[in-house]
């Protein structure tokens, strides 16, 4: 099929960032065992942020190898005028990549608008329980089970069963500890992560114990137990108890909208209460940095960039002829 220059470099575009980015997820899924267990020294707040940028990390490195360095360097070789061929298979896997990208950002931009009226929703017809933390409000909600969740992320709430707050409740020491615990949530802005990885096209690359994305939902829940409690021992014990009696009333709040909440699911509560009673899974203190490792991923990627710069443009005409 003969395209004019522009259709041709969409066409590049597309499918240079489709495959490093389908590569490099793959890359990742098979060193995951190696990864997994370089992440066992960090703490929870280091685990959380490696685990995100895992997920992130391909897409961005993808578009970032198109833009800057093919694209420029196919347009400097390539004139900016007439039509060309390009191979239907070319053309298949632009419009398979463009077909999933556009799924995965409607699926981002479905759930953001529906936090946002979510959010709006409960804003009108909550009522305020006296509470507030770090200048969130905290709303009371008629939900039967037990129920604390940070929800939304640009004006974002703090959901709380109302029989939570009463004489019957968890007790005031114990309410104000989740509160701490969303609270850590919020000033990580770990809800803006949540939606950055709705809007993230990926591939369902098992890992061990699950997959990126549990991992880092772990992670996330993890690292705001310890900033919330402070490493304090009583401060544990109060939270522990609080998860395990989560555990035992909670209904899950399963609504299609970005939130974190106190209440996990069964085979997290394991490993956070471990943690929070003196037996940690994942560390809360760390000896070794992580930060070695990513300077050293960033400087091979770089080196090899500098590498092949010389076969860019031969490459990306090989990838517009395919076939």
């Amino acid at each position: 099929m003969t395209l004019p220059y522009v259709p041709r470099l969409i066409c590049l575009l597309a499918v240079v960032v489709g495959l490093i980015h389908v590569a490099m997820q793959i890359v990742l899924a098979m060193n995951a065992p190696l990864i997994l267990r370089l992440l066992r020294s960090a703490t929870a707040r280091q685990c959380e942020r490696a685990l995100y940028l895992i997920q992130v990390g391909p897409f961005t490195v993808a578009l970032l190898f198109a833009v800057g360095i093919c694209l420029p360097e196919y347009v400097l070789h390539e004139p900016a005028s007439g039509s060309e061929d390009v191979s239907r298979i070319c053309i298949f896997l632009t419009s398979a990549v463009l077909l999933w990208f556009g799924v995965s950002g409607f699926k981002g931009l479905r759930i953001a608008v529906r936090t946002v009226r979510f959010v709006r929703a409960c804003r009108v017809a909550g009522q305020p329980s006296g509470l507030s933390h770090a200048g969130i409000p905290v709303i009371s909600v008629p939900h039967r089970g037990h129920l604390i969740a940070l929800v939304g992320f640009v004006n974002p709430v703090i959901l709380v069963s109302r029989n939570l707050i009463g004489p019957d409740g968890l007790g005031e020491a114990a309410v104000q500890m989740a509160l701490d615990h969303e609270g850590s949530h919020a000033v990580c802005k770990d809800n803006w992560k949540l939606l950055s990885l709705g809007f993230l096209p990926r591939l369902s690359c098992g890992v061990r114990g699950g997959t990126w994305f549990r991992h880092w939902q772990i992670a996330a829940e993890c690292a705001a137990d310890d900033e919330a409690v402070r490493d304090d021992p009583a401060r544990r014990l109060l939270l522990a108890e609080a998860l395990v009696r989560f555990a035992r009333s909670a209904e899950p709040f399963d609504l299609p909208v970005i939130h974190t909440a106190l209440s996990c699911w069964n085979e997290w509560l394991f490993t956070r209460v471990n943690r929070l009673i003196g037996s940690p899974v994942c560390p809360s203190a760390s000896h070794r940095s992580v930060l070695p490792v990513w300077i050293g991923l960033t400087a091979g990627l770089f080196s090899a960039a500098i590498a092949i710069m010389p076969w860019i443009y031969r490459v990306s005409e090989r990838i517009l002829h395919l076939g």
